[in-house]
């Protein structure tokens, strides 16, 4: 198994793959046929991923226990040992247009304390707000405190996790933001096709990609889509016909597609299991797509619908 590499950037040294723990906490994904691993073999995929050279945790409190199950993990850790990086999030800011700048701040102040308390840190890495929409509302005091945090020593590194292309412009309006996670994967190439991607890359922004299985939409027989998701048959039927003539697993295709884009700087990949996580590093092992077979899937899915490509829509359909 080649080795984990790492990128240098604002002063980290990241995996080229995080570890995303939402399934660590929670039943979750479309293709999760084993469900919420228990804590003890949840604390057994944060070692084996440590052992193997992944450096980053990524989570939310809206993931269920997993930030103490994290915290759990870093607590058990000698003393001396260094630390893995997480990323952890601040839910969504719901509050009145007339709300103060020190009532907002308050209120993600706290669930920062929460986090650290959780993952028995003594401050955040890397902490993004949840919601992409609190760049905008509220009169910039969301994103305010934000940075008041990082300032106050609470967070180190501060970013967004965003779901649309309007996000990103919106988060290149404040050249004071590090990290920011985007959506990308075969069937998603907004990013690419409005060159953000690459606009990102210039300002040095730290890019976590997640979401590069399309959460297991992908593994499913495209006769097996569920009714709301009907629309996705016929691209997942082009995908399997892709990978057929290609000789190339599908796995391997959305693993390969997203890690050779070289403005990304770590891909985001959730487990349930050991063996996912042995598989998903096992993808490292091959080499990068032909530019035939990328030529293809860039011609094949320019035009993904965002129902499809964007899963906090799916349950939205009829």
């Amino acid at each position: 198994m080649n080795p984990v590499e790492f990128k240098k950037i604002q002063g980290l040294k990241i995996s080229q793959i995080t570890l995303g723990t939402v399934q660590l906490g929670l039943d979750y994904g479309i293709a999760n046929s084993t469900g919420k691993p228990s804590f003890e073999n949840a604390l057994e995929i944060l070692s084996l991923a440590t052992e193997c050279g992944i450096n980053v945790f990524d989570t939310a409190p809206a993931y269920g226990n997993s930030e103490n199950i994290i915290g759990s993990y870093i607590s058990s850790l000698p003393p001396k040992t260094r630390r893995p990086i997480v990323v952890t999030k601040i839910p969504e800011i719901k509050c009145d247009e007339d709300s103060t700048s020190e009532s907002i701040y308050e209120e993600m102040e706290s669930s920062v304390l929460r986090s650290i308390d959780n993952l028995h840190l003594e401050s955040i890495p890397i902490c993004l707000l949840h919601n992409a929409a609190n760049l905008t509302l509220y009169n910039g005091k969301v994103i305010e405190s934000l940075a008041k945090l990082k300032e106050n020593g609470l967070v180190d590194k501060i970013g967004v996790s965003i779901y649309s292309p309007d996000d990103v412009r919106a988060f290149l309006q404040y050249d004071y933001l590090d990290v920011i996670q985007v959506p990308f994967n075969i069937f998603d190439q907004r990013l690419i096709r409005e060159e953000l991607l690459q606009e990102l890359n210039k300002r040095n922004t730290i890019i976590f990609a997640r979401s590069i299985f399309l959460q297991g939409l992908f593994f499913i027989d495209h006769k097996s889509v569920p009714p709301h998701l009907k629309k996705a048959r016929k691209f997942l039927q082009d995908l399997r016909t892709l990978s057929e003539e290609s000789g190339i697993e599908i796995n391997r295709l959305a693993f390969s597609y997203a890690r050779d884009r070289p403005e990304i700087t770590s891909l985001v990949l959730g487990v349930e299991t050991i063996e996912q996580l042995r598989d998903n590093l096992s993808l490292l092992n091959y080499p990068p797509l032909s530019s035939d077979v990328t030529s293809k899937i860039e011609e094949c899915f320019a035009n993904v619908p965002e129902e499809i490509v964007n899963p906090s829509k799916w349950l939205n359909e009829s």
